[in-house]
Formats: structure tokens, C-alpha cells, sequence
């Protein structure tokens, strides 16, 4: 995924650096790295964006998912949070 796609992206479906973050479980200086081009886009973030762009995943449907990583504990599941996945 090319720095151009990566931002329109997040730009459109107001994904902020943070929730990149924690879906991708990086730092915000590693999104900041993808972002200006210095490291590139793992193929499971990468699939992940593509798959909301495309309306696969909606935008509540990753909304809730975040929401839930913040709530739950590192490394518990999120099934019990937003519903089997």
C-alpha cells in the first residue's frame, strides 16, 4: 500500500493515527513511519483498510472493534465486548 492510498484511506474513513494503532498493535511513531513512507504497510493492515474502503467492513463495524481493544485488557478476547466475530 502506497503513502497516497494509505492517507485517502484514513483521511475517508476518519481513521486516526491512534486507532491505527491499536489495530495494527504499533506505536503512533510506526503509523507516522508508514504514513511519510520510511517503513511500508504490513499486508494484514494493508487488507484490513482495503476491506473498509471497499465497504467489507464497515466503519461501525471497525468503530465497535476499537472501542472494544480499549476496553479489554491486552491480550483478552473481544468476543464477550462487541459479539462473536
Amino acid at each position: 500500500m502506497d503513502t497516497a492510498t494509505l492517507a485517502r484511506i484514513m483521511s475517508e474513513h476518519e481513521i486516526r493515527h491512534r486507532d491505527l494503532a491499536l489495530i495494527a498493535d504499533v506505536t503512533l511513531r510506526t503509523v507516522s513511519m508508514w504514513k511519510n513512507g520510511y517503513a511500508p504497510v504490513p499486508r494484514a493492515v494493508a487488507l484490513i483498510l482495503h476491506a473498509v474502503d471497499e465497504g467489507v467492513l464497515t466503519e461501525n463495524w471497525l468503530a465497535d472493534h476499537i472501542r472494544a481493544m480499549e476496553l479489554a485488557p491486552r491480550g483478552e478476547p473481544l468476543g464477550s465486548l462487541v459479539g462473536d466475530f
